[in-house]
């Protein structure tokens, strides 16, 4: 804009700004690995926060994004008695039905017939009208410091909400799953987002 003829030209500034991503100081969350999350859950469910309970065990499952399950209304889970069809036999989250996901739209995930994924969000969904929040007045703030008040009573590493998120990224890579089938489970537009995970 103020050089319009050197465009394109200023390849060190280009280098220098590209390159400050990666000498900055790293925020990422820690991953969290299965026993860690059902120790978590566990704590929450004796303290009274069972609906939680059974969510950070189903973001961990599903590699959702806090937000993502936070929003979850008890209409965005399709269940398969809710189809008329005896062939299907999947259930459905959807994410992001009124809001958009990161991504600025909706985005579905797949429960496999009789998973343990499955049989969360029939607990999470029943009894609760169409339009009630699953998780009621918990949202990310609420989500986070949870985990905030319970890892230093555990003494454990300090998760947060992206925790179960990352966890389930690296524990499929570990496992030794196919990037590609990982980044797609996630919904990553690019190969980045997902590397920082890994890293």
């Amino acid at each position: 804009v103020v050089l319009p003829w050197r465009k394109l030209q200023l390849l060190w500034s280009r280098a220098a700004l590209e390159g400050g991503d990666i000498s900055g100081p790293v925020h990422h969350a820690l991953p969290m690995p299965d026993p860690m999350m059902v120790i978590i859950a566990c704590v929450w469910w004796i303290a009274g926060f069972k609906r939680l309970a059974r969510g950070l065990r189903l973001q961990k499952r599903l590699g959702l994004r806090p937000g993502e399950l936070l929003g979850l209304q008890a209409l965005d889970v399709l269940l398969p008695e809710d189809l008329e069809s005896s062939v299907y036999t999947h259930g459905i989250l959807n994410l992001g039905a009124r809001t958009g996901t990161k991504l600025k739209r909706a985005q579905a995930v797949l429960l496999a017939p009789n998973s343990f994924e499955l049989t969360l969000a029939r607990q999470l969904r029943d009894r609760l009208e169409p339009a009630a929040l699953i998780f009621g007045a918990a949202n990310y703030g609420f989500y986070n410091g949870l985990l905030s008040k319970t890892c230093p009573e555990l003494e454990i590493l300090p998760y947060r909400a992206h925790s179960p998120r990352v966890g389930h990224a690296t524990d499929s890579w570990l496992q030794g799953e196919d990037f590609v089938k990982i980044r797609e489970r996630l919904r990553h537009m690019n190969d980045r987002r997902l590397r920082v995970y890994l890293d």
